[in-house]
């Protein structure tokens, strides 16, 4: 999906105005972007647990989601071994996690994972 050269950031937040769709212009980029932060990037000195490194994230809004991917849903074993299967082959390069929403009632979190040859993997929640 991506070339080497592409950021990642930029990608992702591609990803979130197609996945939005209609409402980003109708409710306008301000609303949708309010929220925006990367709450997580994966330092290059670690061992790859996508789970744990998730599941560390300190900041509350963060946990909330978290818990709503990972655990908070049918299945969540085969869920969390998905996740893992995604973001946790050594290929995978950089991996991030930004949270999302319309600044009121919506929130969520994207996960960002590129690999060594540029391809890119996104999970994105959003739940109102």
């Amino acid at each position: 999906m991506a070339g080497e050269d592409d950021d990642l950031e930029d990608l992702t937040k591609d990803v979130y105005q197609t996945f939005v769709g209609d409402k980003w212009q109708e409710w306008g980029e301000e609303a949708w972007m309010s929220p925006w932060k990367e709450a997580y990037r994966r330092p290059d000195d670690i061992e790859h647990d996508v789970l744990a490194e998730l599941r560390a994230i300190e900041d509350f809004q963060t946990q909330l989601q978290v818990e709503q991917i990972l655990d908070n849903i049918e299945d969540s074993q085969k869920a969390q071994q998905a996740v893992a299967a995604a973001y946790d082959p050594l290929e995978v390069v950089d991996l991030r996690a930004f949270n999302i929403g319309d600044g009121d009632v919506m929130s969520g979190l994207i996960i960002a994972g590129q690999r060594v040859n540029g391809e890119a993997t996104f999970l994105v929640f959003l739940l109102d």
